[in-house]
């Protein structure tokens, strides 16, 4: 069984994150088409393999402008 990826407000596997990105893509004039910045926010206790299985569906899908960021436990 796949992972559910969330990508804006809804889940998707992550074989339909190339549809997303084209579809986000469409929304953009043709000059910001090729300057899309994906921004991948990962729980620190996710599996590489998936960070990994993403990046290359957003390689596949021509996005290749990732910024990443992580949300550190915090012990109280």
């Amino acid at each position: 069984k796949e992972p559910k990826i969330q990508v804006n407000d809804v889940f998707v596997e992550i074989g339909e994150i190339v549809q997303f990105v084209n579809q986000e893509k469409d929304k953009l004039n043709e000059a910001e088409r090729d300057q899309i910045t994906m921004s991948l926010k990962v729980d620190v206790d996710s599996k590489m393999g998936i960070v990994s299985d993403v990046q290359q569906e957003l390689r596949e899908a021509n996005a290749r402008k990732i910024l990443y960021s992580s949300v550190q436990a915090i012990d109280i």
